[in-house]
């Protein structure tokens, strides 16, 4: 689904996609998508959960905390190489992909360790209750291509799903 593109706004944030790009034409942007849209549609079908749980996820809404929502995001964590396969959130990984951003370090530092240590009763709610901790701490600033922490995050929903506006629909459209 790729409404589930800004599933993990760290990711997003973070990660996946280096500066903004005010141009929506740019290809390496537009692959960066395809490749979060082709992890999210591998999780949902790996994890049976379903595009409203994903949608739920993407707006904020922790609601939904069942096995096949926590799974979810274990996969795509994993996926993008911020869990290792034996379900290790790499705390390394993370800050080296936040050194080449415009972040400070000694506070994305503290942020990690805080949210890793968000542990769960298994590897899928570990990896839940980390990315509801980063997802209320950080946001992506647009104007300074930056991340901000303790932001609402909004801003950057709203903009990434007007981007994939009409992938959705026709996502919508086409018979299961």
């Amino acid at each position: 689904m790729k409404v589930a593109v800004v599933l993990l706004t760290f990711v997003v944030c973070a990660l996946a996609i280096p500066h903004h790009n005010h141009n929506h034409d740019d290809p390496e942007r537009k692959e960066k998508f395809k490749k979060i849209h082709e992890y999210s549609k591998q999780c949902i079908e790996e994890t049976g959960t379903t595009d409203e749980v994903s949608k739920k996820l993407i707006n904020g809404d922790f609601s939904v905390r069942d096995e096949k929502a926590q799974c979810y995001v274990k996969c795509f964590f994993k996926k993008v190489g911020i869990m290792n396969e034996a379900g290790e959130p790499q705390s390394d990984v993370i800050l080296e992909k936040l050194k080449k951003k415009k972040v400070d370090t000694e506070d994305v530092e503290g942020l990690v360790k805080e949210c890793i240590g968000k542990k769960g009763e298994n590897e899928c709610e570990t990896a839940f209750n980390i990315y509801e901790c980063y997802r209320g701490h950080y946001t992506y600033n647009h104007e300074h291509h930056e991340c901000k922490k303790d932001e609402v995050m909004g801003e950057m929903i709203e903009e990434v799903k007007e981007d994939v506006k009409e992938d959705l629909k026709e996502d919508e459209k086409k018979p299961e």
